[in-house]
C-alpha cells in the first residue's frame, strides 16, 4: 500500500480559501498539509491530483460554512472521506471545522453530523483549532513528527515554525517550535534581544502549551544578551519537537518614531561549537525558492532556508562559497543630488553590475530549468520573483513583463522590474512599455507606495517610482525615449512632472520639433498651476518665448489663486530669473 503523503487534507468551498490559507500556514511545515492553492504545480491535472492527494491522506478537514452546500467540488471531497472513513477508520478520519455558529442541522453536510467537530469563534480561534490539528497528529504518528516534512540535513538546529515574531515596540509574545538532525546535541543557552528604532509594524497570536516559557523586557535602541533558564536541549535521542514562548516588553523611556524588536537565539555543542538561530518568519515571499531549486537558500545574512522552507541555524565559524543567496532585491543606482535630480548628465552613464551571488544564483536557476516555475510565481504578485526576473537574461521574461500592461494590478511591479532591467541591460522595452496604449493614464498619477515588506525584515521593499523609469530612460536613451518621458510629464502630478521636465531639459537639443511642441504646451499649461515650477519657465525661454510674455501668464495664475501671498513669494523668485537671462 502506498505510505501517506499527507497528514491533513483541506477540503473548502472557493469562498473559504483565504480561512483554508491561514490554517495551512499555521500547520505546515510541521505537519505535512495539502491545500490545491499551495501544493499544485503548473501543469499538474488538478482533478486527478486533488484526488490522490486526498486518498493519500490521514485526515481530512472539511471547512464549514455557509457557502459550503453549493461547493460541488467541496461535497464530492466530503463524500469521498466519509467513504474512506467508512471502509478503514483507523487510516483516514474525518474533522469538521465549522466556522462561526454554523452548527446546524441544514449546514451540516451528510455523514458528518455524528462526528465530533471543531468550531472558530472568539472563544476558540483559528491559532487553537490548528494546534488542536496539530496534536491530533503527533497523537496519530505516536506522538513523533513525521520525517518526511523535515529536510535531511546532518548536523542542523531547524525553526520548524513561529507565530508572530518579534517586531515593534509593544508588550508582545511568540511562539516557536524547534527541531533538530543530525548526531549532534545541541543546547539552547542564551538570547539576543534587539530594539531598533524606526517605523512600527505589529502583530498579535496565540499561544501554546510550550516546553519553556521566558519572559524578558527591553530597551529603546539597546541590545542586550539573556541567559535562557532552563536551557533547551535538542538531541537525536528525543525526535520531539521543543517548543517554547517568548515574552517581550518595553522598558524605560520610548521615542514616539516606533521601532522594532529582533531576537537571535545561541546555541552550542558539547563539542564546544557555538552559532545563531534568528527568530524571523519565512514569508512564502521566499520559502518557495529553495522549495523549487532543492538547495539551501541564504535570504539575508545568516538566514538560511533548506528545501522545505524551514530555516536552520548557522554555526559561527560556517562558511560555504557554494551557498545560493538571494538577500536583498536590486536597488535603483541614486543620481543625486537631492531631490534625485540630475543637473548634469552623469558620465559615464550609470548601470547595474549584478553581484556574484546574484550571477551564482542565476546559473543554478538556469540549471535547474525552473524560469516558468518563477514566471508562474510571478503571476501570484510574488516580488522576489519579479525581483529575479529583473537580474535573469532570458528571452521569455521580457515578453511575459510587456504582457501584463493590460493588467493594472501588475503595473508598480512591472515598471519596478523593467527599471532595473534598464540599468543592467539598456534597451528599448521600459519606453515600450511605458507608451503601451492598454495602461490607463490614471496609473501613472499614483503615487509611490510600499505594498511590501523585506523577508524577516520591518523595511518596506524598495519599489521604484515613476522618477527613478524617467531617470533610467534620461541615462540610457534607448528607443523611444523621449516619447516615452512626454507621457510621463503630460500625465504625472505637478511634482513628478517638475522632475521629468529637468531631465528632458539636459537632452533638449536631441528632441525632434515635434517632441518640442508638446512640450511647450505642457510648460505653458503648468505656468497655469497653483505653483509654477522655474524648469517650465527655463524650458519655455529655450523653445524661444519672450520673457514678457510669461510675465503676463504667471500674473494671469497670480489673480486666478487670488494673490496668494506664498505664490507671491514664489513668483518673486521665478521673476529674478527672468531678468538675470
Amino acid at each position: 500500500m502506498k505510505e501517506r503523503q499527507w497528514d491533513i487534507f483541506l477540503a473548502h468551498s472557493s469562498s473559504d480559501k483565504v480561512i483554508a490559507e491561514k490554517l495551512y500556514n499555521l500547520l505546515e511545515p510541521q505537519v505535512r498539509v495539502f491545500l490545491d492553492a499551495k501544493c499544485l504545480l503548473p501543469g499538474d491535472n488538478w482533478d486527478t491530483e486533488i484526488a490522490d492527494a486526498q486518498q493519500n491522506s490521514s485526515i481530512t478537514v472539511v471547512i464549514i460554512s455557509s457557502t459550503t452546500t453549493k461547493a460541488y467540488y467541496q461535497r464530492e471531497e466530503v463524500a469521498t472521506a466519509i467513504s474512506m472513513a467508512r471502509d478503514n477508520p483507523v487510516k483516514h478520519r474525518v474533522v469538521p471545522l465549522f466556522l462561526g455558529n454554523m452548527n446546524t442541522e441544514s449546514t451540516i453536510p451528510y455523514g458528518l453530523r455524528l462526528k465530533h467537530s471543531l468550531t472558530i469563534s472568539k472563544q476558540f480561534t483559528i491559532n487553537e483549532a490548528a494546534r488542536t490539528l496539530e496534536n491530533l497528529v503527533l497523537k496519530l504518528n505516536g506522538n513523533s513528527i513525521p520525517t518526511q516534512v523535515l529536510p535531511s540535513i546532518d548536523d542542523a538546529i531547524l525553526l520548524t515554525k513561529i507565530i508572530n515574531p518579534p517586531k515593534g515596540e509593544d508588550i508582545q509574545e511568540c511562539t516557536i517550535w524547534l527541531n533538530s538532525r543530525g548526531n549532534t546535541t545541541f543546547i539552547i543557552d542564551s538570547i539576543t534581544i534587539e530594539h531598533l528604532k524606526g517605523n512600527l509594524f505589529s502583530g498579535r497570536s496565540g499561544a501554546i502549551l510550550p516546553d519553556a516559557d521566558y519572559r524578558f523586557p527591553f530597551e529603546y535602541n539597546c541590545q542586550k544578551t539573556h541567559a535562557l533558564k532552563p536551557a533547551l536541549a535538542l538531541s537525536n535521542e528525543d525526535p520531539r519537537p521543543v517548543s517554547f514562548t517568548l515574552s517581550m516588553a518595553p522598558s524605560g523611556v520610548f521615542s514616539s518614531s516606533g521601532g522594532a524588536v529582533r531576537a537571535n537565539l545561541h546555541f552550542h555543542t558539547p563539542e564546544g561549537k557555538t552559532g545563531t538561530l534568528k527568530l524571523i518568519d519565512a514569508t512564502d515571499a521566499t520559502k518557495w525558492l529553495p522549495q523549487l531549486l532543492q538547495k539551501e537558500v541564504e535570504i539575508m545574512r545568516d538566514t538560511i532556508l533548506t528545501p522545505v522552507g524551514i530555516q536552520r541555524g548557522v554555526f559561527d565559524t560556517e562558511t560555504d562559497e557554494n551557498l545560493l543567496k538571494w538577500q536583498y532585491p536590486i536597488t535603483i543606482p541614486y543620481l543625486g543630488p537631492y531631490p534625485g535630480i540630475p543637473t548634469k548628465l552623469p558620465d559615464p552613464a550609470p548601470k547595474i553590475e549584478l553581484t556574484k551571488d546574484r550571477l551564482t544564483l542565476n546559473k543554478a536557476i538556469e540549471e535547474a530549468g525552473v524560469l516558468p516555475q518563477i514566471i508562474e510565481r510571478a503571476r501570484s504578485h510574488n516580488p522576489v520573483a519579479f525581483d529575479i526576473l529583473s537580474g535573469l537574461q532570458n528571452e521569455a521574461i521580457v515578453p511575459f513583463l510587456l504582457n501584463l500592461s493590460s493588467d493594472p494590478d501588475f503595473f508598480k511591479l512591472t515598471l519596478h522590474t523593467l527599471t532595473i532591467r534598464h540599468y543592467v541591460w539598456p534597451n528599448e522595452f521600459l519606453a515600450l512599455f511605458i507608451l503601451d496604449n492598454r495602461i490607463r493614464n490614471e496609473q501613472f498619477n499614483e503615487p509611490k507606495k510600499y505594498t511590501t515588506r523585506l523577508p524577516g525584515s520591518d523595511y518596506p521593499w524598495p519599489y521604484c517610482d515613476l522618477k527613478d523609469s524617467a531617470n533610467a530612460l534620461i541615462v540610457h536613451p534607448f528607443g523611444f525615449w523621449a516619447r516615452a518621458l512626454i507621457r510621463l510629464a503630460s500625465l504625472s502630478h505637478s511634482i513628478d512632472r517638475a522632475h521629468i521636465l529637468n531631465l528632458l531639459y539636459l537632452r533638449r537639443t536631441e528632441l525632434q520639433d515635434e517632441q518640442c511642441s508638446i512640450i511647450e504646451t505642457i510648460c505653458s499649461d503648468q505656468l497655469n498651476t497653483s505653483y509654477p515650477e522655474e524648469i517650465a519657465v527655463q524650458f519655455l525661454l529655450w523653445l524661444g518665448w519672450d520673457s514678457d510674455k510669461i510675465r503676463v501668464q504667471l500674473q494671469e495664475t497670480l489673480i486666478a489663486n487670488n494673490n496668494s501671498p506664498h505664490l507671491q513669494r514664489h513668483l518673486k523668485g521665478i521673476e529674478e530669473k527672468l531678468l538675470n537671462q
